[in-house]
């Protein structure tokens, strides 16, 4: 199943008018287009109607065909990049999440701050540290 479609499937099932959607900031084009496979939703617009329909992204993926793309198309290529790409790539995921205070930018951000340290061989743990307590209080915050 297609993550447009997973996710409509859960609107429909959670009965979440498109009304409600569109209070988010998402128009109703935009929905519908995203749905029909005509369009696409930003990271932010995607995280809206995680919130809106009570679920968590690993929820909406799990059973998606896209799942693999999902998950290695930020990480795909990240064991071959030089310093100058990691430290590039730290900086626009810390203005992302600065943009939109998303939870999954500011992680992007660290993961590359740490491939970049260790390229530096320099030390690592507080990037360690940081990831493991980001998504210690993100788990938490789901049970």
């Amino acid at each position: 199943m297609l993550l447009r479609e997973k996710i409509n499937e859960i609107r429909q099932a959670k009965r979440v008018s498109i009304d409600r959607i569109t209070k988010t900031g998402i128009s109703k084009n935009k929905y519908y287009r995203f749905v029909s496979g005509e369009g696409s939703l930003s990271i932010g617009d995607l995280q809206k109607l995680i919130e809106l329909l009570t679920v968590s992204l690993s929820e909406v993926v799990a059973d998606s065909s896209e799942r693999d793309q999902l998950i290695f198309n930020e990480f795909g290529d990240y064991f071959t990049l030089d310093v100058t790409e990691y430290e590039r790539r730290a900086k626009d995921a810390a203005r992302r999440y600065m943009a939109t205070k998303l939870t999954a930018y500011y992680t992007i951000s660290t993961v590359y701050e740490l491939g970049a340290a260790h390229k530096k061989d320099e030390p690592t743990s507080d990037y360690v540290d940081d990831l493991y307590n980001t998504c210690k209080s993100k788990i938490l915050y789901y049970f």
